[in-house]
């Protein structure tokens, strides 16, 4: 049998850890230094980022254009044009997640949500999985932002969002992906809704 990218338990790099120590503890992430094995049988050190995760929401209005948001990022400083997105609470189920990001930041509630995948934006140091979603039949309520939130909504199509990538003008990795995720889907002619 082949065997699947993303086994956790059965590759011919498996790194397994034999040491750790927590080097910050936040309210969003823990920083940890691990010593791990590597398949050379030598120790190696790994600096790792844990985190609960996130969610990234691309809702579209029954005109089709969807709902973004405009916001500064502090960790990047500068302003960045994304899908609503944000962190998913310890034992909150992504999809709860990402509706609860579309009322809060673009001020709509959502009938109907499809799962389009997960990412991880950077493997490397860090384990943060963001779950992808596409939501449709919204109903409009208010926005709800988070204390220190300062978000403008926008309503793009998603030519103008593609346009805006390809000219360099969307940053965001998540926002990118999940629009050509529903490129994709649009294109072998599947309801990113059903």
């Amino acid at each position: 049998m082949e065997k699947l990218t993303g086994d956790k338990t059965d590759s011919i790099f498996l790194e397994k850890e034999i040491g750790k120590e927590s080097k910050f503890q936040g309210a969003v992430f823990e920083a940890i230094k691990y010593t791990i094995q590597g398949p050379d049988q030598c120790a190696y050190p790994r600096e790792v980022v844990q985190h609960h995760g996130g969610c990234c929401i691309a809702a579209a209005l029954p005109d089709g254009r969807f709902l973004m948001v405009r916001q500064y990022r502090f960790a990047v400083q500068q302003e960045l044009l994304e899908f609503p997105a944000g962190k998913i609470e310890k034992g909150e189920d992504p999809a709860v997640c990402a509706q609860r990001e579309l009322e809060e930041e673009g001020g709509y509630l959502a009938a109907s949500v499809k799962e389009m995948g997960y990412v991880y934006p950077t493997c490397g140091y860090s384990t943060e999985k963001i779950f992808l979603y596409y939501a449709d039949q919204l109903k409009r309520t208010a926005q709800h932002l988070d204390e220190g939130e300062h978000v403008k909504v926008e309503y793009l199509t998603l030519s103008e969002i593609l346009q805006l990538i390809e000219e360099g003008q969307i940053h965001d990795a998540k926002t990118i992906i999940l629009a050509y995720k529903i490129k994709t889907m649009r294109e072998k002619g599947c309801r990113c809704s059903e």
